[in-house]
């Protein structure tokens, strides 16, 4: 078959597969997905689920057994296989390669879990599912404080991570340094041996007291109110208000009177970060698959830098890397190799050949260019 013979002899249609392709190729180039990563399909997740103190064995039949036999609904999945230590199970499933979409898999896995829920021991922590192995960051910002406590951090990281969410085209906010507060309950030995009280009668109050109980709503003909039952632990202070009895009916004592009671960080401390040498919280963004980070990172920026100005005074939001910047540098490099190229190239065939042949044969170049972006596009 003589495609040059073809061509000469359907004009026509030539010049008009030579100007879509043209127009094609260009959109294509201007849009082309762009990102310093290759975004990486993984087709394995974990399943972590929790129940300090629960042995081995009970994990396994009462934990790991259940969630797998749930999986083993989903056709989509290869592979399961779990792990079971002392309070807690590890489930790792493996999607089959070929498949289009993952993340509907994934979805399809998060609500056999959700189902499982009731099955599972009560107590129990999770399942928690971790399908984020292949995402990669494209920028990632530090928060420091001078003079301001981990909680208050916390609060304006979370600000900032749901006003990133509001950009088209992120998939997922992470935070990294985040320090969880707990309260701690130290009994007094001598004060608990002479007011006979046990952990477990004091854990039993505490649990009693913060119980939410549906109250029922009361009607009326034109309202309807709901009616709350009061005793809700709101603060610390309630906590150390609580009333416990005395195993020798020795009366009743106040939780304060009976342990130490104080609110701090995990001890010892988890997931630190620091920035310039300064405690941090660390967001990482990451970006949706086939989107071009050229035009996702102005529009990212412009929410941080806007975060940043809202901030108190003595908190600092500083970029620690963003992609967008150095893959724009990259491209740019890359244009320029590639326009110096064609030009070199144009010139030696024109030389070579004359004007116009030269002319004719150099065209090829970025038309063949512009088509092999259309079909890596297709």
């Amino acid at each position: 078959m003589n495609i040059t013979k073809i061509a000469l002899d359907n004009g026509r249609m030539t010049w008009v597969l030579l100007v879509l392709v043209i127009f094609l190729g260009i959109s294509v180039y201007s849009d082309f997905p762009s990102r310093e990563d290759p975004s990486i399909r993984i087709n394995r997740s974990l399943i972590i689920t929790q129940f300090p103190g629960l042995p081995p064995e009970q994990v396994e039949n009462l934990i790991s057994k259940k969630i797998e036999e749930r999986l083993r609904e989903i056709g989509e999945i290869e592979f399961i296989n779990s792990t079971s230590t002392m309070g807690q199970s590890i489930v790792t499933i493996s999607a089959y390669e070929n498949l289009p979409d993952f993340d509907k898999i994934w979805d399809k896995v998060r609500r056999k879990l959700e189902d499982t829920k009731a099955s599972l021991p009560q107590g129990v922590q999770g399942p928690f599912m971790n399908d984020d192995f292949g995402d990669v960051s494209i920028v990632t910002a530090a928060l420091t404080g001078d003079g301001w406590a981990m909680d208050e951090l916390r609060g304006h990281a979370r600000d900032i991570r749901d006003k990133i969410y509001t950009v088209d085209g992120i998939r997922r906010v992470s935070l990294y340094g985040v320090q969880e507060e707990k309260v701690y309950l130290e009994a007094l030995p001598s004060l608990a041996e002479t007011q006979s009280v046990d952990i477990a009668s004091a854990m039993k109050a505490i649990q009693d007291q913060n119980t939410i109980i549906p109250a029922g709503k009361i009607f009326t003909s034109f309202r309807e109110i709901t009616v709350e039952t009061s005793g809700k632990l709101a603060s610390i202070d309630d906590l150390r208000e609580i009333e416990i009895n005395a195993n020798k009916g020795e009366g009743i004592l106040a939780l304060k009177d009976y342990v130490s009671i104080r609110q701090s960080f995990s001890e010892p401390p988890n997931d630190l970060a620091f920035y310039n040498g300064k405690p941090a919280i660390v967001i990482a963004a990451s970006m949706q698959q086939g989107r071009n980070i050229l035009e996702l990172g102005p529009r990212l920026k412009k929410v941080l830098i806007a975060a940043d100005v809202n901030l108190p005074v003595g908190m600092k939001l500083s970029l620690a890397t963003f992609q967008p910047e150095v893959v724009g540098k990259s491209i740019n490099d890359v244009k320029t190799s590639l326009y110096q190229t064609l030009a070199i190239v144009l010139l030696v065939v024109i030389i070579s050949l004359g004007m116009v042949e030269g002319l004719i044969v150099g065209v090829t170049v970025p038309i063949t260019i512009l088509a092999t972006l259309l079909v890596m596009f297709l």
